[in-house]
């Protein structure tokens, strides 16, 4: 079996989309032992650390082919061609596109981009599986990635291979050449598995996707979260605040947070504990969250990148406060009830659809609605005091979760199996018949 892999983090610096393809990894490769996973990437090195299964392979030759052509590079004969939209060309003609491309490289004499296209190309057009891993991807916040990613899977489905996304969440998608691109792409790739009902599907079926090659799992991080959770709560609570233009969340909220966790840390005698995700820079949730508690013993997790590591931070913890979707779904994989915060359309479906999937387990909060302070207080004041009868419910949710992400990639590599049969078959076929 060979599996291409799309993921969402090609420089390792979030801990969430780390732990998302790491889960995935690792489950390829417990169903097909011997199988050649590659996956795309810009760290190699801290791709085969997350994953030793994994093979790294460069994403340049992705971004080549997402390259627009200029018709300069023809001169005034290239003017004249009567060439379509580069970006419809792709999605919709990518054989023909691919012969632009390569022309166009071997006019210039750039033998070295050539070589990465055109084993990009191969690699996704040859494989028995193209996959998505776990992302919040498809979404107007993040357009250019979802362009690249549908152009990917585009190719991959015109080629007649088995596709397919995992651990999703989509939207919002609003954008009009999104929309279009997704609604050309999304209903032939032969499985979507979402992390969430409530904004996901609805979006999917307005797209064209059948809701036969839609399965809603949870978010693929909670296994690995759950198998190293343990027996009992911890007293401390755990916080993140994800400051970012896609999270609709500024430095303006900060006192209001501050307040709420300080007051809710002296009533119960209870430490703040950071829960950090991202490592981007310019969004890095250390930053922000010390912003919220001061500059705080950190060591236990600035220095690590391991998405274990983060896991087994919440089980310091009662209750998590966060503004980073992963810090939740963390907790309640360990039977810890998260408050989520959220600024954007983008974290309101996240926050959202994780509430609807545990219940009083987990609440959001929009920051923009008045009394936050206020709000966030009793909120987390009521989840400390009632974290352990909350916790058997949050468990269970868990359990039924992991159970239909088991179920959709044992639907998944069945599919994949069969097609590549298809394929080999057919190729043996053709070969005799020359």
């Amino acid at each position: 079996m060979h599996i291409v892999v799309e993921p969402s983090d090609y420089v390792m610096r979030n801990i969430g989309d780390m732990a998302m393809l790491q889960a995935a990894v690792a489950r390829m490769a417990e169903h097909w032992p011997d199988a050649r996973i590659d996956v795309f990437t810009d760290d190699p090195e801290g791709l085969v650390r997350l994953a030793p299964r994994a093979t790294p392979v460069s994403s340049k030759g992705r971004r080549i082919w997402l390259q627009d052509e200029g018709r300069e590079t023809l001169g005034r004969i290239g003017r004249r061609l009567p060439i379509p939209p580069q970006d419809r060309l792709r999605f919709a003609r990518p054989g023909v596109w691919f012969k632009v491309k390569q022309f166009m490289l071997r006019l210039r004499g750039d033998s070295v981009a050539l070589t990465e296209l055109e084993k990009f190309h191969s690699l996704v057009t040859r494989a028995d599986l193209v996959i998505v891993t776990g992302m919040g991807g498809v979404t107007d916040a993040f357009s250019e990635f979802a362009t690249g990613l549908l152009d990917t899977l585009a190719l991959a489905t015109h080629a007649g291979r088995y596709t397919a996304m995992i651990g999703q969440g989509f939207g919002p998608l609003e954008d009009p050449q999104l929309r279009a691109l997704a609604s050309a792409v999304l209903p032939r790739v032969d499985l979507i598995a979402v992390r969430e009902e409530r904004a996901s599907v609805p979006l999917l079926l307005s797209l064209g996707v059948s809701r036969e090659r839609i399965v809603v799992t949870g978010d693929d991080t909670l296994e690995p979260a759950y198998r190293i959770r343990t027996d009992h709560l911890g007293d401390e609570i755990g916080v993140n605040l994800r400051i970012a233009d896609y999270a609709g969340v500024g430095t303006s909220i900060v006192p209001a947070v501050q307040t709420a966790l300080g007051n809710v840390a002296r009533h119960q005698g209870a430490e703040l504990v950071p829960v950090p995700i991202s490592r981007v820079p310019g969004e890095a949730d250390l930053d922000s969250i010390r912003m919220l508690i001061g500059d705080t013993d950190t060591s236990a997790v600035e220095g690590s990148d391991r998405p274990e590591d983060a896991m087994r931070m919440v089980h310091r913890c009662r209750v998590v406060v966060t503004g980073s979707y992963h810090s939740a779904v963390f907790a309640l994989a360990s039977g810890v009830p998260a408050v989520g915060l959220a600024g954007s359309p983008y974290y309101e479906d996240k926050f959202k659809g994780l509430s609807d999937l545990f219940g009083d387990g987990c609440q959001t909060l929009m920051v923009d609605e008045p009394d936050l302070a206020g709000r966030l207080e009793q909120t987390t004041e009521q989840m400390f005091a009632h974290a352990d009868e909350l916790r058997p419910a949050i468990l269970q949710a868990t359990e039924r979760q992991i159970g239909l992400g088991r179920a959709a990639f044992a639907q998944l590599a069945a599919g994949a199996e069969a097609r590549a049969a298809s394929h080999a078959s057919r190729s043996i076929t053709e070969h005799a018949l020359t």
